[in-house]
Parts: C-alpha cells; structure tokens; sequence
C-alpha cells in the first residue's frame, strides 16, 4: 500500500496527467484572419486555438452562414462557428 506521502503525491499527479489526457481538447478562442477570394467567391478565415495548445485553420462562407473544416475548404462543413471549431480541436488532439 501507499505509506509515504511522497508515493501518495506520485500517484495523484500520475492519476491527474491520466484524466487530462483523456479529455479532448476544447477551442479556447477563434481569431478572424483575413477575407480571402477564392474565383467568384470571397470566404472569411480564422484559426481556431484549442486547450491542447493546437492552432486549427476553419473558413467562414456566406457572409457566415456556413462554417468549414481548413482554410478555403468547403467538404466539412456546418451552420455553427462553436460545432466546428470543437470538431477540429478533437481532431487535433487525435495527432
């Protein structure tokens, strides 16, 4: 058993790293970049930062109505800046 509070110290901070790692990252805050113009269409770029330290790229279209994964994509996408920017934080943990 633990007798010493070193060993009781050991196992708290081993048992905290445990539970961190397996929480997913969160975005902390989504900073507005620039507005890019992509042929006929002019879409809007951020970068998401996530509780894991990882910066993520999301685009903003139709005057922000739609939101997507990565710069000037438009494959994942949704209607909500807080959905995405959560998808792409847990992708970013999973590297």
């Amino acid at each position: 058993m633990l007798t010493t509070p070193l060993q009781k110290t050991l196992l708290a901070a081993a048992l905290t790293l445990l539970a961190n790692s397996a929480i997913a990252a969160e975005p902390v805050k989504s900073r507005y970049v620039q507005d890019v113009v992509k042929g006929d269409q002019i879409y809007s770029h951020y970068v998401v930062h996530c509780s894991n330290g990882a910066k993520v790229n999301i685009s903003a279209w139709n005057n922000r109505s739609k939101w997507c994964v990565g710069k000037g994509q438009q494959n994942i996408c949704g209607k909500n800046q807080l959905r995405i920017a959560k998808r792409v934080c847990r992708q970013a943990g999973k590297r």
